[in-house]
């Protein structure tokens, strides 16, 4: 398989990508990532039509009133409808989450639309990541979850909004978790029948864990109800950060990815969290599996890693074509 370069010939940075794919046409294929090849931190967006060999580069125009953007997630849903999320920002005194439609498979783009406006320091939206429903046995296809943390002085909470028009207009928020606690990122996906999985991980202030909780009516309600506690994955050791790596300086967050299986092979409907975890002395990659999300497997390691080397930034994208999972890791020694 031949490797490209998306960002090759562009001037400064892209970092945080992330990549949704045409599952009737899988050669369109399109990218987002933190860009700044123009100047300002930016929304790059990146675009094949065919399968991934060449690729086209621009930058997502910056709602009036925001200095820059940053982690960017896009997601696809039929026949030809792309969403991307991102957090909009002015300096560090902002925090509004804004999402971005294509209609025509990124060939142009909607007007940005404000998901949830941020209030400087006091109210700060960050880390959204959207799902869209795909599933061919749900009756919600086409909705969209976003999911994303406002963050406190001392503590955060873990929210989602839905869009039924497909990104164009927002419900809205519906707090996930409880807000006294300290967590990083939400993490969502879609099951084959349009179970809407909201999962996170909790750090602190005490017994560190992944948590999740089930919408079965297309995001309107959300299962254990909140004054119970969520349904639990797995207790976690977090990941120190920066990483004791020698000459480096990561900065990695302990964060949850989700995945289900929406195909109709023989592991449909399964769901697969993934997170990172020190537990073993070094931080290496877990993975917990269930059939419902109600009941979950204990957690293994899926690197295959030497013992003392340091394995982050997991991602659990659905592969349509393949019918599985794929895994992405970086392990470093």
């Amino acid at each position: 398989m031949v490797v490209v370069n998306i960002t090759g010939a562009l001037a400064g940075s892209q970092f945080e990508p992330s990549i949704a794919v045409n599952t009737l046409n899988p050669n369109i294929m399109c990218v987002v990532a933190v860009d700044t090849s123009t100047g300002p931190t930016l929304t790059g967006f990146y675009r094949s039509i065919n399968g991934g060999s060449t690729w086209t580069t621009t930058v997502l125009p910056q709602p009036a009133g925001y200095a820059g953007a940053e982690a960017p997630t896009i997601d696809y849903t039929f026949p030809n409808t792309f969403i991307v999320t991102v957090h909009l920002f002015n300096g560090i005194n902002d925090g509004t989450i804004a999402s971005y439609t294509s209609f025509d498979d990124g060939l142009t783009w909607q007007p940005p639309v404000i998901v949830q406006a941020g209030f400087g320091t006091i109210v700060h939206n960050d880390e959204p990541f959207i799902a869209v429903d795909r599933s061919p046995g749900s009756p919600y296809r086409g909705h969209a979850y976003v999911g994303y943390t406002p963050l406190a002085t001392t503590s955060s909470a873990i929210f989602t909004q839905r869009s039924v028009s497909q990104g164009i207009s927002w419900d809205p928020p519906d707090r996930q978790s409880n807000p006294r606690g300290i967590h990083d990122r939400a993490a969502l996906a879609v099951g084959f029948s349009g179970q809407v999985y909201a999962g996170y991980i909790i750090t602190g202030p005490a017994s560190p864990s992944a948590l999740l909780r089930i919408s079965y009516d297309g995001g309107i309600t959300y299962q254990p109800p909140l004054e119970r506690q969520a349904t639990f994955i797995s207790s976690v050791v977090p990941a120190p950060s920066p990483l004791p790596v020698p000459n480096y300086a990561f900065r990695v967050q302990t964060n949850l990815s989700l995945g289900a299986d929406i195909s109709v092979g023989p592991n449909s409907g399964t769901v697969y969290a993934v997170w990172n975890d020190a537990r073993a002395g070094y931080t290496d990659v877990l993975l917990s599996e269930s059939p419902d999300g109600l009941l979950w497997s204990d957690p293994i390691s899926i690197t295959g890693a030497p013992p003392g080397t340091q394995n982050f930034f997991r991602r659990l994208p659905y592969h349509p074509l393949r019918e599985q999972l794929e895994l992405f890791i970086t392990p470093i020694e």
